[in-house]
């Protein structure tokens, strides 16, 4: 198995390597060093990434993308560093763990490769590149399903499908115009055709999201049908897996001030939890704004999570009717959440979604412009797409969130359909019928 370094792909990956584990399996889980003690915690075999340091960028370059101004320039600098700039020396740890596994094993032993589907190494040799290919490329989705489609407008332009009878030349001509104009797409894809090709590939070099959910065997997506647009033109082997099974790989457990929560429910108040992004480092960009918005409020009580900031770091005073905590479950929490406020990606809003939580979103960069326009579509909560929160924008959203009963049933007719999956359970049969032949690629 394989994750990106970073704290929001770890989680989602790791979830599923712990649950393989407990059914028996032995797990080997490529990735950078500062994940090594957990990995070997939940009982699998811990592979550094080649040269990778204790974090997903040197310290050089968290400058510079801190540095940069939000936009295009930041988002194609993001993609190219992080994940395209990354491939060669995934590839090499990869080539070498699926060598020695056949040195040990044999041809007889499946080969089975579970992995992020972000952390490109694989893409290479999947598209003709030399190199030991494994019996199966098996690809979990953690962002929205991001492929070309003549039935969507383009991966992260944020509109809607055309319904009009020429909606399928619509998308097809909106993508064409969207690979070769668009300022984030257009350099990431030139940049990564230039390290495709210095590494020997042969087959047709799709851009960097077309690749990403092409290059596997199967894919196995976060989600359910009811969060994402309908495509005729979907991937063979394609599956949803619902929501993670768990959120976090450090301290699992309800803040000390979790009592106070549970007393403010009691009085009848409205529980709000605010969570903030693992890429967002300017807590005024939604934490400050939330905390502001219902400080005088008596029929609320906000508990937020900073995620990429401490406590003791705050630069402004925390409300009497809020708690702050670095770190906080959500998936422990949300039970008792009334409304979730985010500029997180893909992966809080499905544990959102999972558990009948309805969301005001805001941010635009990475997948949260296309996450946040579903959200809006499907009718799971508010999305409003700018990078700064304001106070009112989140005082008038829950307000119609709360006031209008459309919300409520559309929740709870989407957490009984979450209840229908259960990830670790598709990936251990997805993985038997590898092991019993009846999926041969």
């Amino acid at each position: 198995m394989g994750s990106t370094p970073a704290f929001s792909h770890m989680e989602k990956i790791t979830t599923i390597a712990q649950g393989l584990v407990n059914l028996g399996y032995p797990v080997s889980f490529i990735t950078g060093p500062s994940f090594k003690d957990y990995v070997e915690s939940i009982g699998a075999t811990y592979i550094p990434i080649e040269g990778a340091g204790l974090d997903m960028m040197s310290d050089e370059d968290l400058a510079t993308f801190i540095s940069l101004p939000t936009g295009p320039e930041m988002e194609a600098w993001s993609f190219k560093t992080i994940f395209i700039k990354t491939i060669p020396a995934q590839h090499r740890t990869l080539q070498r763990a699926f060598s020695d596994f056949r040195a040990k094993y044999g041809e007889e032993q499946k080969l089975i490769y579970i992995f992020d589907c972000v952390m490109a190494g694989i893409s290479p040799v999947m598209l003709g590149a030399p190199g030991i290919r494994p019996d199966a490329a098996i690809a979990i989705g953690l962002a929205p399903y991001m492929a070309s489609s003549n039935d969507t407008f383009p991966f992260r332009s944020g509109r809607l499908p055309d319904t009009s009878p020429l909606s399928r030349q619509i998308h097809f001509e909106a993508q064409r115009l969207h690979n070769k104009e668009d300022p984030v797409e257009a350099p990431v894809n030139e940049a990564l055709h230039a390290v495709l090709d210095d590494m020997g590939t042969t087959k047709f070099k799709p851009g960097l999201f077309d690749m990403i959910t092409q290059s596997s065997d199967i894919y196995l997506q976060y989600g359910i049908p009811a969060f994402e647009y309908s495509r005729s033109d979907i991937r063979s082997n394609f599956e949803f897996i619902g929501a993670p099974v768990a959120v976090g790989i450090a301290d699992r457990k309800l803040p000390e001030w979790w009592d106070d929560v549970l007393q403010a429910r009691k009085e009848g108040k409205h529980i709000i939890a605010v969570s903030s992004s693992s890429v967002v480092f300017d807590t005024n960009a939604l934490i400050k704004p939330a905390l502001e918005a219902f400080k005088d409020r008596s029929d609320v009580f906000v508990i937020a999570t900073l995620v990429t900031s401490d406590v003791e770091t705050l630069d402004f005073q925390i409300p009497g009717n809020a708690r702050i905590a670095k770190f906080i479950p959500l998936d422990l929490a949300l039970p008792y959440v009334s409304v979730l406020i985010s500029n997180g990606g893909y992966g809080t809003v499905q544990q959102s979604l999972s558990a009948g939580v309805p969301m005001i979103l805001s941010g635009v960069g990475q997948d949260k412009l296309h996450t946040g326009t579903l959200v809006n579509y499907t009718g799971y909560g508010i999305y409003h797409a700018v990078s700064q929160a304001s106070p009112q924008m989140l005082t008038d959203s829950f307000d119609e969130i709360m006031g209008n009963g459309t919300y409520s049933v559309n929740m709870k007719a989407v957490k009984k359909k979450y209840e229908e999956y259960n990830a670790v359970a598709i990936v251990d049969a997805t993985v038997q019928k590898i092991v019993r032949g009846e999926l041969t690629f």
